[in-house]
Protein backbone atom coordinates (compact mmCIF):
# COMPACT_ATOMS: atom_id res chain seq x y z
CA UNK A 1 0.00 0.00 0.00
CA UNK A 2 1.44 3.70 -1.28
CA UNK A 3 2.56 5.04 2.64
CA UNK A 4 0.41 7.86 1.26
CA UNK A 5 -3.14 6.36 0.70
CA UNK A 6 -4.59 7.12 3.84
CA UNK A 7 -3.34 10.66 3.74
CA UNK A 8 -4.57 11.07 0.61
CA UNK A 9 -8.32 10.61 1.63
CA UNK A 10 -9.76 13.69 1.65
CA UNK A 11 -11.31 13.65 5.58
CA UNK A 12 -14.70 12.19 5.34
CA UNK A 13 -13.05 9.32 3.48
CA UNK A 14 -10.29 9.20 5.52
CA UNK A 15 -12.21 8.72 8.76
CA UNK A 16 -14.34 5.87 7.86
CA UNK A 17 -11.10 4.25 6.15
CA UNK A 18 -9.49 4.49 9.93
CA UNK A 19 -12.60 3.20 11.68
CA UNK A 20 -12.44 0.79 9.34
CA UNK A 21 -8.08 -0.55 9.78
CA UNK A 22 -9.30 -0.04 13.47
CA UNK A 23 -11.96 -2.70 13.09
CA UNK A 24 -10.25 -4.99 10.85
CA UNK A 25 -7.21 -4.76 13.54
CA UNK A 26 -9.25 -5.62 16.56
CA UNK A 27 -10.82 -8.46 14.58
CA UNK A 28 -7.30 -10.13 13.83
CA UNK A 29 -6.79 -8.87 10.13
CA UNK A 30 -3.24 -9.44 8.73
CA UNK A 31 -2.50 -6.31 7.02
CA UNK A 32 -5.79 -4.59 7.71
CA UNK A 33 -4.70 -1.24 5.95
CA UNK A 34 -4.22 -3.29 2.36
CA UNK A 35 -7.71 -5.14 3.18
CA UNK A 36 -9.24 -1.36 3.43
CA UNK A 37 -7.84 -0.01 0.63
CA UNK A 38 -8.45 -2.65 -1.48
CA UNK A 39 -12.52 -2.34 0.19
CA UNK A 40 -12.13 1.20 -0.44
CA UNK A 41 -10.79 1.83 -3.55
CA UNK A 42 -11.50 -1.21 -5.63
CA UNK A 43 -15.19 -1.41 -3.81
CA UNK A 44 -14.66 -5.52 -2.69
CA UNK A 45 -16.27 -6.14 0.10
CA UNK A 46 -13.54 -7.15 2.16
CA UNK A 47 -14.41 -6.83 5.57
CA UNK A 48 -17.43 -8.87 4.46
CA UNK A 49 -14.66 -11.27 3.05
CA UNK A 50 -12.44 -11.46 6.19
CA UNK A 51 -15.25 -11.91 8.48
CA UNK A 52 -16.71 -15.14 6.64
CA UNK A 53 -13.13 -16.55 6.37
CA UNK A 54 -12.35 -15.89 10.08
CA UNK A 55 -15.44 -17.69 10.86
CA UNK A 56 -14.70 -20.58 8.82
CA UNK A 57 -11.11 -20.85 10.42
CA UNK A 58 -12.90 -20.99 13.69
CA UNK A 59 -14.93 -24.29 12.52
CA UNK A 60 -11.80 -25.55 10.79
CA UNK A 61 -9.64 -25.48 14.40
CA UNK A 62 -12.69 -26.22 16.53
CA UNK A 63 -11.62 -30.29 14.66
CA UNK A 64 -8.54 -30.36 16.13
CA UNK A 65 -9.31 -28.05 19.49
CA UNK A 66 -12.13 -30.07 20.34
CA UNK A 67 -11.08 -33.72 19.26
CA UNK A 68 -11.22 -35.34 22.40
CA UNK A 69 -15.30 -34.28 22.76
CA UNK A 70 -16.27 -35.04 18.90
CA UNK A 71 -14.01 -38.19 19.13
CA UNK A 72 -15.91 -39.43 22.26
CA UNK A 73 -19.38 -38.09 21.13
CA UNK A 74 -18.76 -40.17 17.86
CA UNK A 75 -17.76 -43.41 19.53
CA UNK A 76 -20.52 -43.09 21.81
CA UNK A 77 -23.31 -42.42 19.65
CA UNK A 78 -22.38 -45.13 17.38
CA UNK A 79 -22.01 -47.74 19.82
CA UNK A 80 -25.61 -46.66 21.00
CA UNK A 81 -26.55 -47.06 17.23
CA UNK A 82 -24.78 -48.54 14.94
CA UNK A 83 -27.04 -48.04 12.40
CA UNK A 84 -27.57 -44.16 12.61
CA UNK A 85 -26.30 -41.60 11.08
CA UNK A 86 -21.87 -41.68 10.54
CA UNK A 87 -22.70 -44.56 13.11
CA UNK A 88 -19.67 -46.36 10.43
CA UNK A 89 -17.33 -43.47 11.21
CA UNK A 90 -17.98 -43.38 15.05
CA UNK A 91 -17.12 -47.33 14.76
CA UNK A 92 -14.05 -46.38 12.54
CA UNK A 93 -12.71 -44.04 15.58
CA UNK A 94 -12.89 -46.45 18.22
CA UNK A 95 -10.96 -49.14 15.92
CA UNK A 96 -8.49 -46.56 15.48
CA UNK A 97 -8.41 -45.17 18.97
CA UNK A 98 -7.92 -49.43 19.59
CA UNK A 99 -5.01 -49.38 18.51
CA UNK A 100 -3.47 -46.53 19.68
CA UNK A 101 -4.25 -43.81 17.41
CA UNK A 102 -4.99 -41.47 19.55
CA UNK A 103 -7.77 -37.95 19.77
CA UNK A 104 -5.21 -35.15 19.22
CA UNK A 105 -4.03 -37.07 16.11
CA UNK A 106 -7.32 -37.27 15.00
CA UNK A 107 -8.11 -34.30 15.45
CA UNK A 108 -5.34 -33.07 13.36
CA UNK A 109 -6.56 -35.09 10.40
CA UNK A 110 -10.18 -34.63 10.73
CA UNK A 111 -9.08 -30.27 10.53
CA UNK A 112 -7.61 -30.85 7.11
CA UNK A 113 -10.61 -32.89 5.93
CA UNK A 114 -12.71 -29.68 7.15
CA UNK A 115 -9.99 -27.07 5.56
CA UNK A 116 -10.49 -29.38 2.13
CA UNK A 117 -13.95 -29.60 2.29
CA UNK A 118 -14.45 -25.93 3.34
CA UNK A 119 -12.49 -25.03 0.26
CA UNK A 120 -14.31 -27.17 -1.69
CA UNK A 121 -17.27 -25.17 -0.86
CA UNK A 122 -15.96 -21.70 -1.03
CA UNK A 123 -14.77 -22.92 -4.91
CA UNK A 124 -18.01 -24.15 -5.46
CA UNK A 125 -19.86 -20.86 -4.49
CA UNK A 126 -17.40 -18.51 -6.16
CA UNK A 127 -17.64 -20.62 -9.47
CA UNK A 128 -21.48 -18.85 -9.07
CA UNK A 129 -23.22 -21.79 -11.29
CA UNK A 130 -22.57 -25.24 -12.59
CA UNK A 131 -20.41 -25.57 -15.33
CA UNK A 132 -21.24 -28.27 -16.54
CA UNK A 133 -24.75 -26.93 -17.04
CA UNK A 134 -25.55 -24.18 -19.40
CA UNK A 135 -28.55 -21.91 -19.42
CA UNK A 136 -29.01 -22.73 -15.33
CA UNK A 137 -29.68 -20.74 -12.62
CA UNK A 138 -26.29 -19.87 -10.37
CA UNK A 139 -25.82 -18.25 -7.07
CA UNK A 140 -23.72 -16.10 -5.22
CA UNK A 141 -23.09 -15.02 -1.61
CA UNK A 142 -24.04 -11.23 -1.18
CA UNK A 143 -22.93 -8.80 1.03
CA UNK A 144 -25.77 -7.13 3.34
CA UNK A 145 -25.07 -3.63 5.67
CA UNK A 146 -25.35 -4.28 9.64
CA UNK A 147 -29.25 -3.74 9.62
CA UNK A 148 -29.69 -6.78 7.34
CA UNK A 149 -29.90 -4.81 3.94
CA UNK A 150 -28.16 -5.73 0.70
CA UNK A 151 -25.36 -3.80 -0.18
CA UNK A 152 -25.47 -4.88 -3.80
CA UNK A 153 -21.78 -6.21 -3.43
CA UNK A 154 -21.17 -9.65 -4.03
CA UNK A 155 -18.70 -11.98 -1.99
CA UNK A 156 -16.57 -13.29 -4.23
CA UNK A 157 -12.79 -14.89 -4.52
CA UNK A 158 -13.23 -16.47 -0.74
CA UNK A 159 -11.08 -19.87 -1.74
CA UNK A 160 -8.06 -17.78 -3.07
CA UNK A 161 -7.70 -16.30 1.01
CA UNK A 162 -8.41 -19.50 2.82
CA UNK A 163 -5.31 -20.74 3.26
CA UNK A 164 -3.75 -17.55 3.99
CA UNK A 165 -6.20 -16.52 6.50
CA UNK A 166 -5.27 -19.14 8.99
CA UNK A 167 -5.24 -17.77 12.12
CA UNK A 168 -1.81 -18.95 13.44
CA UNK A 169 -0.58 -17.51 10.95
CA UNK A 170 1.37 -21.01 9.43
CA UNK A 171 -1.32 -21.63 6.30
CA UNK A 172 -2.15 -24.87 7.87
CA UNK A 173 1.54 -26.27 8.40
CA UNK A 174 3.02 -27.30 12.12
CA UNK A 175 5.76 -25.38 11.90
Amino acid sequence: MPENWLASLKPPKRKKAEQMISLMTAWGAPDAEEWVESEIEEDIPQMARFLMLRGLWSEIDAWRDQSGEWVSRMKSTAEEDPKGYFADAGLALKRMEEVGVNSDDLGRVARCVAYESIFSVLHRIDEGGDPEVEDAPGWALAEIDPKGESTGRVVVGLHEDLLSLDPSGREGRVV
